[in-house]
């Protein structure tokens, strides 16, 4: 029998012996998409940051232009020094309203559906495979992955974000093939063939560069990005000097540069950069939720248990793949990035999602540099279950729009925002608002705000929404000063001139006025209270 016999045998028989277990897995993962599509559809619409971010959106579509003065707020004129603000995601607001014109709310859910199963599905089990990892291994980290991330599966433009990042993430791994200027190909002396990218190796930087303007006009995640670059370019070269590897290529500072350039293609340059601070270094992210680090109370419930589970998982195949590669080969820079991700997932809980997309690329990259120069196993390729084919992941991204079509359709039609455990928007109080004549001045929780801002026609101007940061530290400390009743409260009602109160029942400010005898209770549900100034 001739070697290509054998070797054909030996794959079709591994196809065979194969064929029950990709069965299964295969039958595993589709239904899991179903069912995170149905989740997606049920849970997407649950912030109250939606409400703005869609209603920016349809202003900008509308009228064709970014806007040079808040539409929505009467205090931001008297705190923003005459300067427009700066709307950082307006291209993912823009598409947000393109999806609602072209489909309405299930519009929005149906974009949102295509980026997850694409960011936290597809691409990372297509790179497993490419790297690699056992099938198996794989899918039951992505899985874990996608229900630990899955708390924060919002119609938001973080779902850009990690779209971007899992394709950023894809192409840092593609560095590694480039060959670094001036090799030669062992002792013949010839130069290894030129990386797919091009000889020159600029076709990466150029994709880098695309991706980082499409990115720093969508999202501020693209900080993210970058931050993974830059770390994977000082790997690359501590491990070069260490003798772990060859030295990296020009390419990976040419990628470096070309997305700092690419990140400054925006409306306000480089005065996006300048911005950042307001949104990541201010006192009052303290009082985010979201933006708080984990803690022992957060594990009284199930949430975060899938983070740590995905966490350890990634870590037990990080270590097996490294003992498998030796140190020559394993380098440091999975560990690294791997360590990284888990404290930042543990340091801020909005940042596990981007954690997860790390964990999965440390894998890869970790598997890949195990399986070099290792010859694929037998039956590897044309197998039923083949994450890197095209008819998976078109059946994957069909299955979960189909998930969202079945709730959206049948189960619950989408509202924005939709009641929570969270957050139930205040809808008949708003009704009663709408129903007020010169309603005067009003100071109103900032969620209130957001439902203000989508729902309310014509819209009451609305003192402070969740846009914190468009506000300032100042006027945020004033808001909290006043409604938590804290010294100097009744000044700064004068100050502003506050004519109108729209609170929870349960906001000190409520009790206080609710025995003022200048001010009137007009509206209360178990939700939210008006009260009125009288005279007013």
């Amino acid at each position: 029998m001739t070697e290509q016999a054998v070797s054909a045998g030996a794959a079709a028989s591994g196809t065979r012996g194969g064929a029950w277990p990709d069965r299964l897995l295969l039958i595993a993962i589709l239904l899991f998409v179903f069912v995170l599509g149905a989740f997606v559809g049920g849970c997407a619409l649950h912030d109250p940051d939606t409400c703005w971010l869609l209603t920016m959106g349809n202003w900008i579509v509308g009228h064709h232009r970014l806007p040079a003065a808040d539409p929505y707020s009467w205090t931001y004129p008297l705190v923003g020094g005459g300067q427009p603000p700066v709307v950082y995601q307006w291209l993912g607001e823009v598409i947000f309203s393109l999806a609602y014109r072209a489909a309405g709310l299930t519009g929005l859910l149906y974009l949102a559906a295509f980026a997850l199963t694409l960011s936290f599905l597809i691409i990372p089990l297509a790179r497993l495979r490419a790297a690699g990892a056992g099938d198996l291994p794989a899918a039951l980290l992505v899985v874990t992955g996608v229900i630990a991330a899955s708390f924060h599966f919002l119609a938001r433009p973080e779902i850009f974000s990690y779209f971007l990042l899992s394709v950023w993430l894809a192409l840092i791994a593609a560095m590694e093939g480039c060959p670094p200027a001036g090799a030669r190909d062992g002792a013949a002396g010839r130069r290894p063939a030129p990386s797919r990218w091009g000889s020159a190796g600029l076709r990466l930087p150029a994709a880098f560069f695309v991706l980082a303007i499409l990115w720093a006009n969508l999202h501020t995640g693209f900080v993210v990005g970058l931050i993974a670059l830059a770390l994977y370019v000082v790997l690359r070269h501590f491990e070069a000097l260490s003798g772990i590897g060859g030295p990296p290529p020009v390419t990976v500072w040419l990628c470096l540069g070309a997305v700092a350039l690419g990140t400054l293609v925006n409306p306000y340059g480089v005065g996006l950069w300048q911005y950042l601070p307001r949104l990541f270094f201010v006192p009052f992210n303290a009082r985010i939720v979201e933006l708080r680090p984990l803690s022992a109370a957060d594990f009284a419930g199930f949430t975060f248990y899938p983070y740590l589970l995905a966490a350890a998982g990634a870590v037990w195949l990080v270590l097996a793949a490294r003992r498998a590669a030796g140190p020559a080969k394993a380098g440091w820079f999975p560990a690294v990035v791997l360590a990284a991700a888990i404290v930042s997932g543990l340091a801020c809980r909005r940042l596990i999602p981007f954690s997860v997309l790390l964990m999965l690329h440390a894998v890869a990259v970790a598997s890949a540099r195990a399986a070099r120069g290792r010859a694929a196993p037998a039956g590897a390729t044309g197998r039923l279950y083949n994450p890197s084919s095209i008819p998976f992941a078109a059946t994957c991204l069909a299955l979960g729009l189909g998930g969202v079509y079945l709730v959206a359709s049948q189960v619950a039609p989408p509202r924005l925002p939709s009641a929570s455990a969270a957050f139930q928007p205040p809808l008949a109080a708003i009704s009663r608002l709408v129903s007020m004549s010169e309603p005067g001045r009003l100071l109103n929780d900032p969620q209130f705000g957001d439902v203000m801002i989508w729902s309310m026609s014509p819209l009451v101007p609305v003192f402070i929404d969740s846009r914190y940061d468009m506000y300032g530290s100042a006027l945020v400390g004033d808001y909290l000063t006043m409604t938590e009743c804290r010294p100097g409260w009744r000044q700064l009602v004068d100050r502003w001139r506050i004519g109108l109160v729209f609170l929870p029942p349960g906001a000190p400010l409520v009790e206080q006025l609710g025995r003022d005898r200048h001010w009137a209770e007009v509206y209360r549900d178990r939700l939210a209270v008006i009260l009125r100034k009288k005279g007013r």
